[in-house]
Formats: C-alpha cells, sequence, structure tokens
C-alpha cells in the first residue's frame, strides 16, 4: 500500500508542477499583433516649428485645430512657481 501511494504521488507530481500557463491578457495580446491590429512602425518628426519657451499642455481637438492649455504674460502671479496662473 506504501509503495503504491508513493507510486501515484510520483506519477501525479509533473502534473502539478507544470509551468505556469500565459495570463488572458498576454495571449490577447499576441493574438492582436497577429491580426494586425497593431502598427509596428513608428514616424519621428522635429516639433521644433512649433514647440516654445512657455509650458503648454493637455492639447485637444477643437473645431477644425488643436487648443491646449498656457499662461498669459499679464496674468496674476502664482507666488510658489512665480509665473503666471494658467487658463
Amino acid at each position: 500500500m506504501k509503495y503504491l501511494l508513493y507510486s501515484l504521488i510520483i506519477m501525479a507530481l509533473p502534473q502539478m508542477l507544470v509551468a505556469q500557463q500565459q495570463s488572458s491578457k498576454s495571449k490577447s495580446s499576441d493574438k492582436l499583433y497577429e491580426k494586425g491590429g497593431i502598427r509596428k512602425e513608428v514616424s519621428m518628426s522635429n516639433a521644433l516649428g512649433i514647440n516654445t519657451v512657455k509650458d503648454e499642455f493637455s492639447p485637444a481637438f477643437y473645431q477644425n485645430g488643436i487648443v491646449y492649455v498656457s499662461y498669459h504674460k499679464n496674468g496674476k502671479i502664482d507666488p510658489r512657481t512665480g509665473k503666471p496662473y494658467f487658463e
């Protein structure tokens, strides 16, 4: 009886120690690449023509253009930064 129990444990042990399966997220990501849903090419361009020395952020499409948050020279000054408040 003792040897039968050891035999069963030895036969079942490899099945219990199976390597971890892929998560469902990584499986779905692999499928997306297979379908061609994600483009792997990257295009870079120099934005020197539109960058300024001011702090501007949060661009958003508006009508036929882009709007963003910026500050005005004659606005109230933020005492913590020494720069005008954003509007």
